[in-house]
This record gives structure tokens, C-alpha cells and sequence, in this order.
């Protein structure tokens, strides 16, 4: 939802409803998916008198996650998300636990004022692996880099911050390479804590 053009070219709404437009559409499928009878009257989507079939085989409903971490991801992930998943692990915009844990507050305002229970949301952060050679940001480093018991404390960190899952880019330029680094992970990292 970040690219004006890609909307331009699919004929979607307008940009700058997008926020909107995505909110309607979480509560249309939401309707499609949990009535025999769905009816739906709203802005940019409206049905009613249709059969909507197959069903979900997820019960109550498929899940649905939001991404980012801007007060609007924030408030769509609270009121209407099953899980969130901000953008984290990335140089360019680092997340650190306390980030992520401040985050979580305002998410949890955003669940309790739409009568939803806040602990029933997911977490999920990208905590990437970076190269070995590339461990530092100017006068830091990296998270999820480093000595075994660097990226253990990490990974502990983020947890008591409120993230339940951990996806690690575990990618290298070769098959090979990509396999030793996962066999890496999971025996000198996971395999720890």
C-alpha cells in the first residue's frame, strides 16, 4: 500500500484513501466469511442477497495480519488485526524492543477502545541475520548479529518487548550457503533458549 502508481495502474481507489479502503475491505471479508447471509453496505464495497462459498476452513476466520508501524498500522492492527507485524530488522529503520514495546501500548489503547482483547493479537518482527562482515551500524551493533549469546540476548530482549514470533532472512548467495546458515541457527542459536 505504499507505491501511488501501483494504484493508479489496478484502478483501485485513490491513494490517499487507501487507509479507508483498507478497513472497509478487512470488514467485508470478515462478513464473506463468517455468514451464511452476508450483507455489507459501505463506501468503496457493498453486497447483499449472495452466497459466498467455500468458507474459511480457520474458525472464527482466516487471519488476518497488518503490517508497519505507523500510528495508522497501529490503530488497523488493534482494531481489526489478528496479528501485527511491523517493519523491523531493516538498517535503515531500526525497531529496537523499546520501540517495539512503546508500539505495543498504543496497539493495545487502539484494541481496548474497539472492545477487543489486545492479548488475543499476534507479534511478529523480522529480526534478519545479517552478514558477519557487516555487523555494525555507526557506533552500534546490528541486532541479531554478532557472538551467539549477542543474538540470544536479542532475541530475549525483543520477546519481553511482547514479540511471540521471530522471522529470520536466513538468505545467502548460494543454496549451500543458505543451508549451513540455518543449520547455524538452529543448533548454536535456537537450540540455546
Amino acid at each position: 500500500g505504499w507505491m501511488k502508481e501501483e494504484f493508479e495502474n489496478l484502478k483501485a481507489p485513490r491513494y490517499r484513501e487507501r487507509g479507508r479502503v483498507t478497513d472497509e475491505y478487512i470488514r467485508a471479508f470478515r462478513e464473506l466469511w463468517t455468514h451464511d447471509a452476508p450483507s455489507f453496505q459501505g463506501e468503496y464495497c457493498n453486497f447483499s442477497d449472495i452466497i459466498f462459498l467455500p468458507k474459511p476452513v480457520q474458525k472464527p476466520t482466516i487471519p488476518i495480519w497488518i503490517g508497519g508501524h505507523s500510528r495508522q498500522a497501529l490503530r488497523r492492527a488493534g482494531q481489526l488485526g489478528d496479528g501485527w507485524h511491523p517493519i523491523g530488522g531493516v538498517p535503515t529503520i531500526p525497531l529496537e524492543p523499546e520501540d517495539v514495546k512503546r508500539d505495543l501500548e498504543t496497539l493495545r489503547g487502539f484494541a481496548q477502545a474497539a472492545g477487543r482483547n489486545p492479548d488475543a493479537i499476534h507479534v511478529a518482527f523480522k529480526g534478519s541475520l545479517y552478514d558477519r562482515e557487516k555487523q555494525t551500524v555507526p557506533g552500534k551493533r546490528r541486532r541479531f548479529v554478532g557472538a551467539v549469546d549477542e543474538i540470544i540476548g536479542d532475541i530475549r530482549e525483543y520477546r519481553d518487548a511482547g514479540v511471540d514470533t521471530l522471522i529470520f532472512d536466513v538468505r545467502r548467495p548460494s543454496a549451500s550457503e543458505t543451508v549451513e546458515r540455518m543449520e547455524w541457527l538452529a543448533q548454536e542459536v535456537i537450540g540455546k533458549i
